[in-house]
């Protein structure tokens, strides 16, 4: 089960304005995320991201990286679940991943119904569990424990990013160490 890097592709799921304010954790998650985005516009994984309709537009720390790289292409859906949303969908076909790395929010809600749909298709998920939270802590860990549960694998950003790289010493690791250091530093108490 260890994730390949040409197998794979990062989902972003509604990491939205209107919603940040009140997350649990809400910092921790936009660095996460902002660390995984960048890790992956390194490593040439495809990146999609979603917004759920009416709720505004991608977080700027968030959007400004992927717009650097000219992957902000949000898929606008009104499904809590972004399998649901035939843009998605077709994104994937497009893409052929088999292995998807999901960060959002809310976990109890948009994340979990979309890994669900994603598992029952076929699709290894592996869940960034320092990159996803809800309103509130316990919508996350229950969420985190479902789909545990339900084959999703469980992970942190550090470790999804390490398993991506393979190994030290490429051009890679050294263009993404400082990522990882940044990380580290912006969650340092």
């Amino acid at each position: 089960m260890t994730l390949e890097r040409e197998q794979s592709m990062l989902l972003v799921v509604d990491v939205q304005d209107k919603l940040m304010d009140s997350i649990h954790g809400g910092e921790r998650v936009i660095v996460n995320i902002k660390a995984l985005v960048e890790a992956a516009c390194i490593l040439g994984l495809p990146v999609q991201v979603t917004e759920q309709a009416k709720l505004g537009s991608t977080v700027a720390e968030i959007r400004e990286v992927l717009e650097r790289h000219s992957l902000y292409n949000p898929v606008v859906k009104e499904y809590f679940s972004s399998y649901r949303d035939d843009g998605f969908r077709e994104i994937l076909q497009g893409t052929s991943p088999s292995n998807i790395i999901l960060c959002g929010i809310e976990a109890h809600i948009c994340v979990i119904q979309t890994a669900l749909d994603l598992i029952v298709n076929d699709y290894q998920v592996y869940l960034a569990v320092d990159a996803v939270s809800s309103h509130r802590r316990g919508d996350r860990e229950a969420a985190v424990e479902r789909l545990n549960n339900a084959g999703a694998v469980v992970a942190s950003t550090e470790m999804l990013i390490y398993e991506l790289l393979e190994k030290a010493g490429t051009d890679e690791f050294r263009d993404i160490l400082p990522i990882v250091k940044e990380r580290r530093n912006a969650l340092t108490p």
